[in-house]
């Protein structure tokens, strides 16, 4: 795999061979890997090679569904999620309240992660890949302040 890097406008300026260790993360915008380009890319526009740009949406689909995931488990992990989808069904009405609360929240964040999805997907440039975020705590500040332990011991109808 050869490490190729650019500027955030897509420009190939170097093309190295696989023996140098580029790093190849969102927080290096500029670096990429492809096993399908060669020096004689140098001064080519990657909106002109698709298989690079694939390449770079693949790795930023799954780092944004990574994202999604450990910032929702990160407030309620997944046992919490599933003890409270169980208490939507079999909880009083105080405890289904609560759930929906957290509920809403969580599909706000997930509404959200779609979207970036779907701007993802439709993408046709690196730059506009790079556009996009894959930071949720934005929705910190809409997080209800309720943990399973209070919706357990609500009380209710």
């Amino acid at each position: 795999m050869k490490a190729i890097y650019g500027k955030t406008d897509g420009t190939i300026l170097d093309v190295q061979p696989d023996s140098v260790n580029f790093p190849n993360s969102r927080n290096d915008r500029g670096i990429y890997q492809s096993d399908n380009l060669t020096e004689s890319d140098i001064g080519k526009n990657l909106t002109e090679i698709s298989g690079a740009i694939e390449a770079v949406r693949d790795e930023y689909l799954s780092e944004l569904s990574s994202a999604i995931n450990e910032y929702i488990t990160s407030h309620y992990s997944l046992g919490s999620q599933q003890t409270m989808t169980d208490l939507m069904i079999t909880g009083n009405s105080a405890q289904q309240a609560l759930v929906a609360q957290v509920w809403d929240w969580r599909q706000a964040a997930l509404t959200e992660y779609y979207s970036r999805k779907e701007s993802l997907q439709t993408a046709l440039t690196v730059p506009e890949i790079f556009a996009v975020s894959d930071d949720f705590v934005s929705f910190d500040t809409s997080k209800p302040d309720i943990d399973l332990s209070a919706i357990l011991t609500a009380t209710g109808e």
